[in-house]
């Protein structure tokens, strides 16, 4: 079992909220609430090739919604 300090957070497939939907996985879309909480840690957040849409997207369901 894992017990160290966790040095980061890597959200892999980040575009996946805007494809799946918002109610797809609730509790995906509160990770940014976390992230709020924690301004100082490390996040990398992953996708390839994202279109327009899925960045606009990206922006309001991880930053926006959750400053």
């Amino acid at each position: 079992m894992f017990r160290g300090n966790i040095m980061q957070l890597i959200i892999n497939e980040s575009h996946s909220a805007s494809e799946w939907g918002e109610n797809f996985r609730p509790d995906y879309a509160e990770l940014g609430k976390l992230l709020a909480r924690l301004r100082n840690f490390p996040v990398d957040f992953r996708s390839f090739s994202p279109l327009p849409q899925e960045i606009q997207d990206f922006f309001r369901i991880w930053v926006l919604l959750n400053l």
